[in-house]
């Protein structure tokens, strides 16, 4: 009975540590799986957008409904690349927008192991609907 004095304690350290990098693994995952879905959802509202205007408006529309989209979703707009292709599309042509955003980790774990920022993607594709119609 004496050899075992200060086990427990040994063994509750190392269950408690592994528990604490479990746990912190899993927040970080879900932060980085939500701005992964935000960015995803904002490129589908951007595309489906740009169908309907036939491609990236001179007034912002197409950005402006890809910011509302991300703020819907508590996702912060600042280091956002948006690229819209092609500006002008007539009725049927693909429009591909595509985001890009770093991912800053939120727990200190992965800096702590010396993990560099993770860069996110996001592509949506829609048809173009905008008809030009001719003038008389």
């Amino acid at each position: 009975m004496g050899d075992e004095r200060g086990s427990a304690a040994a063994e509750l350290a190392f269950t408690l540590t592994v528990l604490l990098l479990l746990f912190f693994a899993m927040v970080e995952m879900a932060f980085l799986f939500h701005e992964n879905l935000a960015l995803a959802a904002a490129a589908r509202t951007g595309a489906r957008q740009a169908a309907v205007l036939g491609g990236d408006d001179e007034g912002g529309k197409v950005r402006d409904a890809i910011w509302a989209e991300l703020a819907g979703l508590s996702l912060q707009g600042e280091g956002v690349t948006i690229a819209i292709r092609p500006r002008q599309a007539r009725y049927g042509t693909p429009i591909t927008v595509h985001l890009e955003k770093d991912y800053a980790f939120v727990t200190p774990l992965p800096r702590l192991m010396g993990l560099k920022p993770l860069r996110l993607q996001a592509t949506a594709t829609a048809r173009s609907e905008y008809l030009v119609t001719p003038v008389p």
